[in-house]
């Protein structure tokens, strides 16, 4: 594998990266704007249900995202082993980095919309009137 094939796949994985973050923020936005207009006034079958649809979406974009960690750790090494110039690339450090930052803000960001979605203390003031 030459220089330029190592290359080119460490940025075909760190594309993927980048996409697995885009899904995952958008499910967030997405709920956060589905909590605000809708799930606020719901029953709380309905917001249990909205949050069990949220959790199945966030585990499997986890699982996703750990998945791409593995495989381009394993492909990236393996890359690596061939030729001898390419042994001093950082490679061991930009995924496992990342990873860890996204998994922590990951548990924040779900265990504060878990708080938001079965709290009832902000939802009757925080309306404005053209949503009531």
């Amino acid at each position: 594998m030459s220089e330029l094939d190592y290359w080119t796949l460490r940025l075909e994985f760190l594309g993927a990266a980048v996409e697995i973050i885009a899904l995952f923020f958008t499910m967030v936005t997405i709920y956060i704007t589905g909590l605000y207009f809708y799930l606020a006034r719901a029953s709380l079958r309905l917001r249990m249900m909205g949050f069990g649809v949220f959790t199945i979406g966030w585990a499997w974009t986890g699982m996703l995202g750990l998945n791409m960690r593995q495989i381009s750790q394993e492909a990236l090494y393996c890359a690596t082993c061939m030729p001898e110039r390419l042994n001093d690339a950082p490679l061991n450090g930009w995924v496992p980095d990342g990873a860890v930052a996204g998994v922590a803000l990951g548990l924040v960001i779900y265990f504060a919309l878990a708080a938001m979605t079965f709290s009832t203390g902000w939802r009757k003031e925080t309306f404005p009137q053209s949503v009531r």
